[in-house]
């Protein structure tokens, strides 16, 4: 690895609230230390990317033009207060289409990376769930646990924080030290 890195955010419980099934955008409601999390991420010039699962475009609750709609609405939402969440990709699978696409494995993280240019392993996947921490494990990156969302108990082997900007700042000095 050459020193850069690169943040992987999950969507729900960890930039904003979690709600089951989010069809619409008025239910979106951004954590607060969300957005200076981004931004100080972005004037440390470290890339960050979405990845998220949202099986409930398979069930029919959204179409993909919808979901896409809302991604852009609350990618100008960071925009408008000097965030930029970066690219999304998006898992549209239910756990049972057994795709390769939905987290915990990981090929849109692999794209992501790919995208920027970066080694897949160079990532911090930042997220409310087991599932992110497991993403970051099956790819050999560093997982760091919020507790923002549905997750509140830190799992086994990660770092918790009580929140985005708190594993934003480690990921900042993990960096500046050259450590974990």
């Amino acid at each position: 690895m050459n020193g850069e890195v690169f943040v992987v955010l999950d969507r729900d419980g960890t930039l904003i609230e979690h709600v089951p099934y989010l069809t619409r955008l008025d239910q979106v409601v951004v954590i607060p230390e969300a957005v200076d999390a981004v931004r100080i991420l972005n004037e440390a010039r470290i890339p960050t990317v979405v990845i998220t699962n949202q099986p409930v475009v398979s069930k029919g609750l959204i179409n993909r033009t919808t979901l896409d709609l809302l991604h852009l609405k609350l990618s100008e939402t960071f925009r408008r207060r000097d965030a930029e969440l970066g690219q999304f990709y998006v898992c549209p699978h239910q756990e049972s289409d057994h795709c390769q696409c939905r987290k915990p494995r990981t090929q849109l993280l692999r794209r992501a990376a790919d995208s920027l240019g970066l080694d897949p392993s160079s990532a911090f996947v930042i997220g409310d769930s087991l599932v992110d921490m497991e993403l970051a494990s099956n790819i050999g990156a560093r997982g760091l646990h919020v507790q923002t969302g549905i997750l509140k108990e830190p799992p086994e082997k990660y770092l918790s924080f009580a929140n985005l900007l708190e594993a934003a700042q480690l990921v900042l000095s993990s960096r500046d030290s050259g450590g974990p």
